[in-house]
């Protein structure tokens, strides 16, 4: 069988692009073996999880006419080699798959050579895998044929069905809360919203006192404008608050991060679909999430920015925890990874391919 090119990131930093990244590898290294996959690596970081893969992305456009992969997946919308990558492989006969995991600008600001380069690029691609009814809606509008484009989920299930673990109902007056995300900004709001999370759990505090909020900050060591807003933030907030709640600089595996936590807040300015969203429910956790974008089953929503109604749905989780912990824990969440084998297999049973 050729082989298969997967571009991307690996965690560190422990965001959802990476953790779908590594789960989407892991899955397929499994299945096709890893002498069938070749990684090209976008972080360059000594400490990613994988310690593999070429950190050089020009040379997968080298390694394309000598290789000459079955497919090409990219997780990184870099539209300059995406469309370098169209070219060749018309010379290649490569089959090229591109997930866009947001969609945070407007192919209408682009200049005309961006906006060029933009359009043929997604074009060139044989399937973009959207993640986010938002996004697959406006990409839509730019991609000539709706056969070369699909949403589907970031959440990566696995092959033997979806077994939650067992996970012990807290008491529900300590129950503990956790955000995870990074200091980032976008239309000059707080994107991952950790102004308000940490607002509305100094309120939720003053009635149920024994609440804790564990935070996990993605690229905070070195960022300095990222510490000096957390600082800013937590600067009136009373000490006896700041107590209870902890912070892991730099994040932490997904993992260890639900293993911590009762109940996950993810008041996002913005958000595709929320990766972290579906791991929990699928984990019998329940979530909290702003309603800026679609959210699974068993999501309690609030108003985009509204601190009052994410206030009042904490309220809401601590009296009525175990009622919403016994629903989500009855849905099954769908994710992507059989779709995503179903994708691989058809364009390797091309005549040609194997």
């Amino acid at each position: 069988m050729k082989k298969i090119a997967m571009i991307g990131i690996l965690p560190p930093p422990y965001g959802g692009r990476a953790t779908y990244f590594k789960k989407l590898y892991k899955s397929l290294s499994e299945i096709y073996g890893k002498d069938s996959i070749d990684l090209y690596l976008l972080n360059k970081s000594d400490n990613r999880e994988v310690n593999e893969g070429n950190s050089n992305i020009k040379s997968i456009i080298w390694h394309t006419l000598i290789k000459k992969y079955a497919i090409i997946h990219s997780n990184d919308e870099n539209y300059k080699y995406i469309f370098v990558l169209g070219l060749l492989k018309k010379i290649t006969k490569t089959k090229l798959i591109l997930t866009h995991h947001s969609v945070r600008y407007n192919p209408k600001e682009f200049n005309k050579l961006r906006f060029f380069i933009f359009k043929k690029a997604i074009n060139y691609v044989d399937l973009n895998l959207v993640v986010g009814n938002k996004e697959f809606k406006e990409l839509s509008r730019y991609i000539s044929s709706n056969q070369k484009i699909v949403e589907i989920s970031p959440y990566i299930e696995s092959l033997n069905g979806t077994n939650k673990p067992a996970k012990k109902i807290s008491e529900q007056r300590s129950l503990t809360f956790g955000w995870n995300g990074a200091v980032r900004f976008f239309e000059n709001k707080d994107l991952y919203g950790l102004d308000i999370c940490i607002k509305s759990f100094c309120n939720l505090k003053a009635s149920f006192p024994h609440v804790k909020l564990v935070l996990s900050l993605l690229d905070f060591k070195d960022d300095l404008i990222g510490q000096s807003y957390v600082i800013e933030i937590l600067k009136v907030v009373p000490q006896s608050v700041i107590d209870d709640i902890e912070i892991i600089e730099d994040g932490v595996e997904p993992e260890i991060f639900r293993n911590k936590i009762d109940v996950l807040l993810r008041p996002n300015y913005s958000d595709s679909f929320g990766l972290s969203v579906i791991e929990c429910l699928s984990e019998g956790i329940p979530v909290i999430a702003s309603d800026v974008c679609m959210r699974p089953k068993g999501c309690r929503t609030f108003s985009n920015r509204n601190e009052l109604e994410l206030e009042n749905e904490l309220r809401y989780m601590m009296n009525h925890y175990k009622d919403i912990y016994n629903e989500i824990n009855s849905y099954t969440y769908k994710g992507s990874l059989k779709e995503t084998l179903k994708i691989y297999e058809n364009i390797m049973n091309r005549k040609g391919v194997i």
